[in-house]
């Protein structure tokens, strides 16, 4: 399956539709309902709406779209962060000697698409270089997308005398210090590089936003919730 259709690669166009999941399931899952391990058997209710997807992915579902590089999609890939005027960014950490075999090119093709194209969200290949690492080896679709760091860049950006030791005892730095240097942004979801999705990244993040908006509607008068988050957890996927 490629995408139909003329496009030239801008945000908003309608040309691209990745195919949705073939098969559909009947399991509640989700927070709806919690027992807890006490004596009494105390059940507690979510008050959020529950997650209940009925779908059942394949792998062609889901990457079958993107095992071709049609051209239009090449350039909306590469495009994806020109003129644009989102506040919202997906770093996806990468080291500078990433393997770029298919099923990583297919999953990173989707978070572009799915998030950046059609969700609105700047994708941003934030890619921790040293030593004899480099991102040349980057599919050329994805070079625009590239924003290299190395250990020196984020010693110099801490203020002061805090101590740092390496990116892997301090892996929030980065996130940090990208905040810092880009401060059109308002919000920013931090993606490992050995994340997958089952399922789409622009459904996924609408779900997210459908969720919070909801308790914060609903909140109690002693909460204090932002109107943008400044920190989402997955405990569970």
């Amino acid at each position: 399956m490629s995408p139909n259709g003329g496009g030239t690669g801008t945000k908003g166009a309608t040309w691209f539709k990745p195919r949705e999941a073939s098969m559909q399931h009947s399991v509640l899952r989700g927070d709806g309902v919690l027992w807890t391990m006490d004596n009494n058997g105390t059940t507690w209710h979510s008050v959020g709406r529950a997650p209940n997807r009925p779908e059942c992915w394949t792998y062609e579902d889901r990457f079958g779209v993107y095992q071709e590089l049609a051209s239009n999609m090449s350039i909306a890939i590469s495009n994806n962060n020109k003129n644009n005027k989102s506040k919202r960014a997906i770093l996806l950490r990468l080291s500078g000697n990433q393997a770029w075999k298919f099923p990583f090119v297919a999953h990173v093709r989707s978070l572009v698409m799915e998030a950046g194209y059609l969700a609105g969200y700047d994708v941003v290949l934030y890619i921790h270089v040293d030593k004899n690492t480099s991102p040349k080896n980057v599919p050329a679709e994805f070079q625009p997308l590239i924003l290299t760091f190395t250990n020196q860049h984020l010693k110099d950006w801490i203020p002061g005398t805090a101590k740092f030791k390496s990116v892997y005892e301090h892996n929030h730095i980065p996130i940090q210090m990208f905040m810092d240097k880009n401060p059109r942004y308002e919000f920013v979801y931090s993606v490992e590089n050995d994340v997958r999705l089952v399922g789409k990244w622009d459904t996924f993040l609408a779900d997210i936003e459908t969720e919070y908006y909801f308790h914060l509607e609903h909140k109690q008068p002693e909460q204090d919730m932002s109107l943008i988050p400044d920190l989402i957890s997955f405990q569970s996927i």
